[in-house]
């Protein structure tokens, strides 16, 4: 039987009329049947043997599966009106050449469905621009910066709807569509780098670069080239997810895209690209595994590094290029010897501190490492690029040697990271990135020089120096937070400003300068901990800088406000550790905020004795839980001795408590004995050591135990002596024992002269020190001039907090009565 067809059609129609036609030519038959005409070829080789035929018939068969799909489509969207089977892609541009070229095939329904998937598609492109209209005017980032980026985010949209179409099916099309996505994404997270974006368009351009990801993942394309951008995509998002602060999704996308790299290298060993790919990629692994900070994490990070630096000799080796053509490899060999180096810092801070041994083969290897990073990465200088990583480098080692003590070298490195980064701002003084590549040497140049000051013969007014720095960087982090709110490494570089800041202003009498730098520091360590409450160190941050405005309270003789402080402290901590349980790093924090609460109430009016009691017996439970878990080391052990001396002090207070008193005081003396055993203890656990022994010794003094007294006097004085050799320079050590030879109980200890001796020598270091007129009027009037204690006594009154804290109104009297304190 022939092809047939039947119609109802009228001869005056323009299908009647071509039936006729045909008909008359003999090319079909037409036949009545049920009142309809049933049409049929005369031969069916008619449908492969006339060409004109067979190209109309081609043609109108795509068009009739088109308009039968596209019927089924309608069908669907009359049915509900959901948007979800509006015309997308492909769909709707053959759909749209259909109603152009074939309109009387095109039902009412087809139309309707056309125009409003037509209309869907022009409010997407308007919203799209309109979010970017509103993300330039939020942020007002330099108008290039914003266009460029704006122009990155249209583009990655359009290919997340070009990923939908069917003819991404084809490998060939797949393979450039891929290539164009990664592209596209890399471009974007370089200028989020580059220009320091606001962190909402990182989360924009990461959310966009993973649906697209997901879209190309999920063609069951096996082209090597394909997945080879799929693996590069893989590292952009893990780039992006990282500098937005999620590392776990970082790693997971690296860690992804290294698998792919394997098989890919498996297949063709001789691929330079994907060795390198490969090899990169192991290094940013590395550098995040290091990020962790945990022990399990930096053996892995060490495998990933290994495994780029086996890749990488090869190239070198296979591949002679010359470097200063293409430097990338030695580039990479840099970031493996950075990696490493971080590594054994991080080693070289858990290392015991009496382990001089491994401390010093650690510090060795790290600036070994780093060093090798620095040399590589300064002799290929090309770009501002390669300026900035080589400012970073500058950075990196004197940091390094900072560590170690080397000040003198921490110094030179730095001051050439400083020179660096303000050559790349000359003329781009507005640039985020380099600004805060500054800010943060500034930061680095004040820690430097604080330690520079603490060397024999330094030079004076250094302390003045560090605030000039730490005010400069203050200014530029200020100015980069108020841009981007959202930067939490800006955040982060705020508060390390502003917490040295204020602790360097926090000096008797400097409390109104202070105050508020400390205040704002505790409010953007706040900020960072709402955005973060499970981070450890920031609430780490929260705590110490919340403690550390209780103590300027203090010091100012605010004790309403101390209270307070260090209740917000405890506070932060204590949520903290809801949170997240038996964190370490809190618990330290969270036990000096305990002392420092038990100090200010302490000192209410009336003492709140009971509560300064639970304050303080909670910093000894939490002191003991550290000392455990950290295994009897030296910081745990000191902290335990100070919480025991400091609930003796408390004791000391009350009247009929002095044997409680003093046995908190043994406990404190058996804390300190195991840290000055040696011949290199720290002066600073020396003089803790003498203070206690000399307080337990007033203690036994008090209760008439002579014999006691006179041994706890006589070890306390050597102890400090012995902190006065150990650092002669040690102004804590020779205060204390100057005070002691001055003003002791016991007369055959007493030596006025020296005492006179040791609190000039600090005086000519610290003339305005409020300390060091105490100790002078004691020591003057010790040796008969009480002319000159009148003198320095009546300063120390000037001083209303430090005068409220000790005896310094009974001291005076005395010495104008022409006595010594105490009396012979």
């Amino acid at each position: 039987m022939g092809r047939t067809a039947t119609f109802e059609v009228h001869d005056s129609s323009p299908k009647g009329r071509a039936i006729a036609a045909l008909a008359k030519a003999r090319l079909v038959t037409v036949d009545e049947a049920a009142g309809k005409q049933v049409v049929r070829l005369a031969h069916d080789t008619l449908l492969s043997h006339w060409d004109r035929a067979r190209q109309v018939l081609s043609k109108r068969k795509g068009m009739v599966v088109l308009r039968t799909r596209l019927y089924d489509m309608v069908d669907n969207w009359k049915k509900t009106r959901d948007p979800a089977y509006l015309l997308k892609g492909l769909d709707l541009e053959a759909a749209n050449a259909l109603v152009k070229e074939e309109p009387a095939w095109v039902s009412a329904d087809l139309a309707a469905l056309v125009h409003g998937s037509n209309l869907a598609l022009d409010a997407e492109k308007d919203e799209l621009k309109r979010r970017a209209r509103r993300e330039r005017l939020r942020w007002q980032v330099a108008s290039a910066g914003s266009g460029v980026l704006v122009a990155l985010l249209v583009g990655l949209y359009w290919y997340s709807q070009k990923a939908t179409r069917a003819e991404l099916e084809a490998t060939r099309n797949l393979e450039l569509a891929s290539q164009a996505v990664q592209t596209l994404a890399t471009k974007g997270f370089e200028r989020f780098v580059t220009l320091s974006l606001p962190s909402d368009y990182g989360r924009e351009l990461l959310a966009t670069a993973r649906d697209l990801q997901e879209k190309i993942a999920s063609k069951d394309a096996a082209s090597p080239p394909v997945r080879f951008q799929q693996a590069v995509l893989l590292g952009v998002t893990s780039s992006y997810a990282n500098a937005l602060g999620d590392r776990r999704s970082a790693e997971q996308d690296i860690a992804k895209a290294i698998t792919i790299l394997r098989a890919l290298v498996e297949q063709d060993p001789e691929n330079v690209e994907w060795q390198r790919l490969l090899a990169k990629s192991n290094v940013a692994l590395g550098e995040m595994l290091v990020a962790s900070g945990d022990t399990t994490s930096r053996e892995k990070a060490i495998v990933a590094f290994n495994d780029a630096q086996t890749i990488v000799d090869a190239l070198l080796t296979a591949n002679p290029i010359d470097p200063l053509l293409d430097p990338q490899d030695q580039r990479l060999q840099a970031s493996i010897h950075k990696g490493k180096g971080d590594i054994a810092a991080q080693e070289w801070q858990d290392a015991p501190e009496r382990d001089d041994a491994q401390r010093a083969s650690l510090g060795k290897a790290m600036i070994d490492d780093y060093t090798s990073m620095y040399n590589i990465l300064k002799d290929y200088i090309a770009s501002d690029a390669d300026k900035l990583a080589l400012s970073e480098a500058d950075r990196t080692v004197a940091t390094a040697y900072l560590k170690v003590g080397q000040v003198g070298e921490a110094a030179r490195y730095a001051k050439e990271a400083l020179l660096v980064v303000d050559q790349l701002l000359t003329g781009v003084s507005t640039r985020p990135l380099y600004q805060q590549q500054k800010a943060e040497v500034l930061l680095l140049l004040g820690r430097i020089y604080v330690e520079e000051n603490e060397q024999p013969g330094a030079p004076a007014g250094q302390t003045g120096k560090v605030i000039n720095l730490l005010e400069q960087a203050r200014t530029i982090l200020v100015d980069l937070v108020e841009t981007d709110p959202g930067n939490d490494v800006w955040r982060h570089d705020l508060f390390d400003a502003q917490r040295r800041l204020a602790a360097l202003l926090a000096t008797p009498g400097n409390a109104a300068k202070a105050r508020p730098i400390a205040q704002a520091a505790a409010e953007t360590a706040e900020a960072i901990v709402v955005r973060h409450p499970n981070d450890i160190a920031s609430v780490q941050d929260l705590v110490a800088a919340r403690s550390a405005l209780g103590r300027i309270d203090l010091d100012a003789g605010d004790i309403d406000d101390a209270i307070r402080s260090h209740s917000a402290a405890r506070d932060a901590g204590e949520n903290g550790l809801e949170r997240v349980p038996a964190a370490r790093d809190i618990q330290l924090v969270l036990a000096d905020a305990e002392g420092g609460l038990a100090e200010a109430l302490s000192r209410a009016s009336p003492p709140r004795f009971d509560e300064a009691k639970v304050a303080l017996q909670s910093r000894i439970d939490l002191a003991l839980k550290l000392l455990i878990s950290g295994r009897d080391s030296a910081p745990d052990v000191r902290r335990l001795g100070t919480a025991y001396g400091d609930m003796g002090h408390l004791y000391a207070t009350r009247d009929g408590k002095s044997g409680v008193a003093l046995d908190y005081y043994r406990n404190a003396i058996g804390q300190f004995e195991k840290l000055v055993t040696d011949t290199s203890s720290p002066p600073a656990d020396l003089v803790a050591y003498g203070s206690a022994l000399l307080a337990a010794g007033d203690l036994a003094e008090a209760r008439g135990q002579k014999a006691d007294a006179l041994s706890f006097y006589d070890k306390g004085i050597d102890a400090l002596r012995k902190a006065v050799a150990a650092d002669p320079r040690d102004a804590n050590a020779r205060l204390a024992l100057s005070t002691i030879l001055a003003t002791g109980p016991v007369a055959s200890l007493r030596n006025g002269d020296e005492a006179l001796a040791l609190a000039k020598a600090v005086q000519a270091e610290r003339p305005d020190d409020i300390r060091v007129f105490d100790a002078l009027a004691a020591a003057s009037a010790r040796t008969g001039d009480f002319v000159s204690a009148v003198a320095f006594e009546t300063k120390v009154l000037s001083d209303a907090t430090f005068a409220r804290t000790t005896d310094a109104e009974q001291r005076l009297a005395a010495y104008k009565d022409g006595k010594p304190w105490p009396q012979p």
